[in-house]
């Protein structure tokens, strides 16, 4: 705090339901004495700390408590907006309205991202945070963090529900890299987060090249490790460059990056 105020810079802490565990907010989410004090205690710390605002980063909640979130997000906002202060929400994208078919797909929306509404959150909201990262994760094949082709079919799904002004887009500053690995449920492939940093000393360990994917606008690598191929797929400065055009094309707020000390550190140059 003492370094924000130095530099002028605002700041908005996150509050989350801890580990995401849905139980916790789905208890919140169905107790309102439970919301009127976690929302007065948001008030009195964005006066205590002098804060810019407060972002709400709840995940993990069942699509079926969509309504009951929206409404605990309407009731923080008016009271953070009657004392001055502003409100956000970090939520996780779609493409459309309805999950695609398959089972990873109704899995994720009916537990990750079907409990926004979107409209009507952006409407109570000085801005949303679209978490536009983990396009690929630990929980699926090797692949783009975040593709660009998938980035701009969310952006054309979200600007048919909110302006853009209110559309801060998420950018990820780490890499991912998928391995092999065994446990007591027997082999399976490991998907890892890691830092730029990280991802470079993977490379130079294995001698191997980096590729940049046209389509995608990523860097990816894959090597031999004892004869099982494992995957890198690598967010960059110049990955990081096309994301940004992104945020110029669509006349966007601005963005949300995920996070500071896990960067390629010519972002900086790019952005100065």
């Amino acid at each position: 705090m003492e370094l924000a105020k130095a530099y002028n810079v605002g700041v908005m802490p996150l509050i989350v339901n801890p580990g995401f565990d849905p139980d916790i907010i789905h208890a919140v989410l169905q107790d309102h004495e439970s919301q009127r004090r976690a929302i007065e205690t948001m008030l009195r710390i964005c006066k205590e700390s002098t804060l810019l605002g407060i972002q709400f980063d709840f995940e993990h909640i069942h699509v079926d408590y969509r309504d009951l979130f929206t409404q605990f997000f309407r009731e923080a906002a008016k009271m953070l907006h009657q004392n001055g202060f502003l409100i956000s929400a970090a939520v996780f994208p779609r493409t459309d309205h309805t999950p695609a078919p398959s089972s990873y797909h109704q899995w994720y929306f009916d537990n990750w991202t079907g409990a926004f509404d979107y409209k009507a959150l952006s409407e109570a909201a000085d801005f949303l945070t679209i978490m536009t990262y983990d396009q690929h994760s630990e929980k699926t094949p090797p692949g783009p963090v975040a593709g660009l082709p998938w980035l701009e079919q969310v952006l054309d799904y979200l600007l048919q529900q909110m302006p853009a002004n209110k559309i801060s887009l998420g950018v990820p500053l780490y890499s991912y890299y998928w391995s092999p690995t065994a446990d007591a449920q027997g082999g399976h492939v490991k998907g890892t987060g890691l830092a730029y940093q990280k991802t470079m000393e993977i490379l130079e360990q294995h001698q191997a090249s980096m590729h940049w994917d046209e389509k995608q606008k990523v860097s990816y690598a894959f090597f031999p490790k004892q004869n099982i191929f494992e995957y890198l797929f690598i967010e960059n400065a110049q990955s990081f460059q096309e994301k940004l055009e992104l945020v110029k094309k669509y006349n966007l707020r601005g963005f949300s990056a995920w996070r500071l000390g896990l960067e390629d550190h010519k972002i900086w140059e790019i952005l100065r």
